[in-house]
């Protein structure tokens, strides 16, 4: 589900084909390890944008420990 929600907002490689969504496996090893680079090199830089991030306030849950907001991620072209 995640994949198709990522293909249909243009962010990841793939065509829809009839319903379903297609992809082919070179494109998407090259975006994953365009991804992996990315989001390696915001967390090694802590003066970025990933830094006010880390100092958002939790998100409440019903219970169990609190979850951290997640950075939004943006895709290189």
């Amino acid at each position: 589900m995640t994949l198709s929600r990522l293909a249909a907002s243009g962010r990841v490689p793939g065509a829809k084909i009839g319903r379903s969504w297609v992809f082919r496996e070179e494109e998407l090893s090259g975006w994953l390890q365009e991804e992996i680079a990315s989001q390696t090199a915001e967390r090694s830089h802590p003066d970025t944008a990933t830094t006010a991030f880390n100092e958002a306030p939790p998100l409440a849950r019903k219970r169990g420990r609190p979850r951290r907001r997640l950075p939004i991620l943006t895709t290189t072209a």
